[in-house]
């Protein structure tokens, strides 16, 4: 359904489901829209415990991705935690999470990726840097307690126009370990 005076898609929601034998019954609704010139490309992480959930999403003109908790497993309560959004400013179409986030088995570390990132800057950064090429990179956020900080912009080690990465990505189980591809790296170095 379109909203004309927002121009977001309205209507639509996450449906949280719990399978219990052979049914799978719905224990939570939560919010979700997107602009209507958007393609719909849901993305979501969900932790091992089942208790958090990231969500891309936009509000507000904005891509975000949505953080909702949970108190424990059998709970139908999700609370929103915390909204994200870390794309670079001179990035003029970000694809923040559009179809690539992933959260640690133990939820304390989230991976976000950007395929237009154009930050300028190669491998490890501390954030988004002056305006370069769009070759994509992905955001590493940890969370403490309740809150949730920008660790690092990761970028390929010879970023280019057109790279892509950050598509795909995965965290290892509850460490530190990432893994992020450029899906359009042509270059064989």
């Amino acid at each position: 359904v379109n909203d004309p005076a927002n121009q977001t898609r309205t209507g639509q929601e996450i449906q949280v489901r719990k399978r219990s034998g052979s049914d799978w019954p719905l224990i939570a609704t939560l919010p979700y829209s997107i602009p209507s010139s958007e393609p719909f490309e849901f993305a979501y992480s969900v932790d091992r415990s089942g208790t958090m959930l990231a969500i891309r999403a936009w509000v507000v003109d904005t891509t975000t991705v949505s953080i909702y908790t949970r108190a424990s497993v059998s709970s139908s309560s999700w609370v929103l935690q915390a909204r994200l959004n870390e794309a670079a400013p001179n990035t003029p179409f970000p694809k923040f999470g559009r179809n690539n986030l992933v959260l640690s088995g133990d939820g304390r570390t989230l991976v976000v990726g950007d395929f237009e990132e154009s930050s300028s800057g190669a491998g490890v950064l501390e954030g988004p840097e002056p305006a370069g090429v769009r070759s994509g990179g992905a955001y590493v956020f940890r969370r403490s307690r309740e809150t949730w900080n920008l660790k690092s912009l990761v970028k390929a080690s010879n970023p280019d126009d057109g790279d892509e990465f950050g598509v795909p990505l995965a965290v290892r189980g509850t460490d530190n370990t990432i893994a992020i591809s450029g899906r359009g790296e042509r270059s064989r170095a």
